[in-house]
C-alpha cells in the first residue's frame, strides 16, 4: 500500500482516527498500512526518515505517492483528500479533539476564564485548540 500511518499503541489521538481509517476502506477501498513506532526502533527510524522533523509525534500519516503527509488526529474529510492523492492539510485537528478530553472546570477556574471577557482592555486569550500544532 501506498499509505501509511505510523501510530503508538495506547495512544488516544492514533485511537480516534481508527473509526476513520475504517471507513476510508469501506468507502474507497483504500488499505492503510500501519507501523507502531514505540515499541519498535525500526519502525520509529522508517518513521523518522518519512517525517524530517516536520510532525515529530503520532498518529503521522504519509502518502508514499505524493509525499503528502498529516500530523496528529484529523478530520475525516482532510483525512480522505489525503488517501485520495488530493492536497490535504498536514495539520488539520479535529474541531472537537480538545472538548473530549477536557476535565470539567471547578468554580475558581470558571470564576478566572469569565474574569476577562467583560474586560475588552484585557487582550483574548489562546485556547487549547489554537495550541494543537504539537502531537504526542
Amino acid at each position: 500500500p501506498y499509505l501509511i500511518q505510523f501510530r503508538g499503541k495506547g495512544d488516544d489521538y492514533c485511537s480516534q482516527m481508527e473509526p476513520l481509517k475504517e471507513q476510508l476502506r469501506d468507502e474507497l477501498g483504500v488499505q492503510i498500512r500501519t507501523f507502531e513506532v514505540w515499541y519498535d526502533s525500526t519502525n520509529l527510524e522508517l518513521m523518522q526518515r518519512l517525517d524530517r522533523g516536520r510532525c515529530g509525534g503520532v498518529p503521522f500519516f504519509y502518502n508514499k505517492r505524493t509525499q503528502r503527509y498529516i500530523c496528529g488526529a484529523t478530520t475525516y474529510a482532510n483525512l480522505r483528500a489525503w488517501a485520495l492523492c488530493e492536497p490535504c492539510e498536514p495539520i488539520l485537528p479535529p474541531p472537537n479533539i480538545n472538548q473530549e478530553n477536557a476535565v470539567p472546570q471547578n468554580a475558581v477556574q470558571k470564576w478566572i476564564a469569565s474574569a476577562g471577557e467583560s474586560d475588552p482592555h484585557r487582550p483574548a486569550r489562546a485556547t487549547a485548540k489554537h495550541a494543537l500544532h504539537v502531537v504526542r
